[in-house]
């Protein structure tokens, strides 16, 4: 039986930028979108931009995660192994985030079409160091949750992840359905090297299943449920009384603060979701729209043998979107819009009402054209962005509120030939209104807040590429590739105390 050869003409490179945490992995098209969290010179979560395997179509997989409509996706049976090790470091950063990343990790994923059925597996395992981090004593996830507590020592983290996914699609049952299902598990550790010691331990299941419904050759619809369970536990203390003590946060003046010996805590989240999606096909042209709800409920709690409620993060978010594609003999092009509101709400136990409001808006609208030579063996992508993102966090007891509005852009160029990839991205943050009303001389304000407000008062800009080589070697294809990346603030330039840089060298075989 032939192998499989691997086609760079087949494969469209999807990030051009290199990435900074693995632990973020868990935001991939078969994991329903999720609230965005703080804001991050750090955007994108994929360790290397170089991919062995066929990207996707637009279609209900694609773009809202339905299993149901794997078949259609344009995705060939292949493995894919990867290796990586990446680094980044400066200190153009938010309050939370690390000033350096260093690590590695082993990713397996594949594609297997067993009788009728579609099935897709993935592996993922990674070892991160965190330095030099402040204020975030929780696990390297993004989060909207204001009821935290930070020790005011801050140090070096070391992080464990392992991430298991898997997803299947059935044959056509009845002459008009397809059933499918996505599941996901996830696990992270991590500890601080110096003393103060905290830990957490967190743990994510996610459950999607799905139906697509073929009404005629032309016309599919799909619709979907989803649940998710999370569940994080912390340990802090054994403090040495000198000079750390801890903020336990309720909003953005709101906190108390304590000096304990040591402590545990528990976040415990349920989210429940569906969505509905509809795809058109007519001769070249694909049109796909979908509408995605969910509403999740997280809830905090402090000791173990009588655990005190110490915080309710209740969210609602709203996903939509759509897009129009065309696929001509030697070029192909897309485009679309995507917006997500999210709106939560904080329930204070000591207050016994709510005390803290979030609105967060992204509108996304992008454009994709792809040319392919005569022989097909040399492809030209260009890939643009923009983004307006509204986040609103208003704290009710102490009258103080954050509010920035932030236009982005970007713009992907990529060549790949059969032997080669090249590719260069630009990334522009635009803050179009920041404000921040709380008092400098709060402590949770003037440590955390109002630091990460001063830095999104000035644009950012970010200039990354990417250079992949491919060689095959027996059965086998193999891909060598190394991201870079660095961000400034334009009116700085490149000043060593104002600017964020990283590297990332991967390893791919494609079986």
């Amino acid at each position: 039986m032939p192998r499989h050869r691997y086609n760079p003409m087949q494969s469209i490179p999807k990030h051009l930028s290199f990435v900074t945490t693995v632990c973020l992995l868990l935001l991939s098209v078969s994991i329903p979108h999720q609230a965005q969290g703080q804001f991050s010179v750090r955007e994108n979560y994929l360790p290397t931009s170089i991919s062995l395997t066929p990207d996707t179509l637009a279609g209900i997989w694609r773009e809202a995660g339905n299993a149901a409509g794997l078949p259609e996706a344009g995705i060939s049976s292949t493995g894919q192994l990867q290796a990586a090790g990446f680094f980044s470091s400066g200190d153009l950063q938010a309050v939370r985030e690390p000033e350096q990343i260093t690590g590695g990790f082993f990713h397996a994923k594949g594609t297997q079409n067993i009788g009728s059925w579609m099935l897709l597996g993935d592996v993922l395992l990674s070892q991160t160091n965190h330095g030099n981090v402040f204020y975030r004593n929780h696990a390297p996830v993004r989060t909207n949750n204001p009821y935290q507590w930070v020790d005011t020592t801050g140090g070096d983290w070391d992080n464990m992840h392992i991430l298991l996914k898997s997803s299947a699609a059935s044959p056509i049952l009845f002459q008009k359905l397809r059933v499918g299902y996505s599941v996901a598990y996830e696990v992270m550790q991590g500890a601080r090297k110096n003393a103060e010691r905290p830990m957490f331990t967190y743990n994510r299941y996610f459950i999607r299943k799905g139906l697509n419904i073929n009404f005629s050759d032309n016309v599919n619809l799909g619709i979907s449920g989803s649940f998710q369970g999370k569940k994080e536990e912390q340990e802090l203390g054994f403090f040495n009384q000198l000079d750390t003590y801890v903020l336990i946060l309720r909003g953005i003046e709101t906190f108390n603060q304590t000096t304990f010996n040591s402590a545990s805590r528990a976040y415990s989240e349920n989210t429940f979701g569906g969505g509905i999606q509809v795809h058109i096909r007519r001769s070249d042209v694909s049109l796909v729209s979908f509408l995605d709800v969910s509403a999740s409920t997280e809830n905090a709690s402090t000791g173990i043998s009588n655990p005190v409620p110490t915080g309710e993060w209740n969210t609602f978010t709203l996903s939509s979107g759509v897009t129009f594609y065309q696929s001509l003999e030697n070029r192909s092009r897309e485009f679309g819009l995507r917006s997500y509101w999210t709106s939560g709400d904080g329930i204070d136990p000591f207050l016994n009402g709510k005390n803290v409001l979030l609105t967060h808006f992204r509108g996304q609208a992008f454009f994709n054209n792809t040319w392919l030579s005569n022989s097909k063996t040399d492809r030209i992508s260009l890939k643009l962005r923009a983004n307006f993102d509204l986040y609103d966090l208003e704290d009710i007891v102490s009258a103080s509120d954050r509010l920035l509005t932030l236009l982005s852009v970007d713009a992907n160029l990529a060549r790949s030939t059969q032997s080669s990839l090249l590719g260069i991205r630009v990334k522009y943050y635009i803050p179009l209104e920041n404000r921040l009303n709380a008092r400098s001389t709060n402590e949770a304000a003037r440590r955390i807040f109002l630091p990460d407000f001063l830095l999104w008062e000035q644009n950012i800009a970010t200039l990354s590429s990417t250079i992949g080589r491919f060689f095959a070697i027996g059965a086998s294809d193999i891909g060598v590739a190394a991201d870079t990346f660095v961000s400034i603030h334009p009116q700085d330039g490149f000043s060593p105390k104002r600017l964020q840089y990283g590297i990332s060298v991967s390893l791919t075989l494609a079986l």
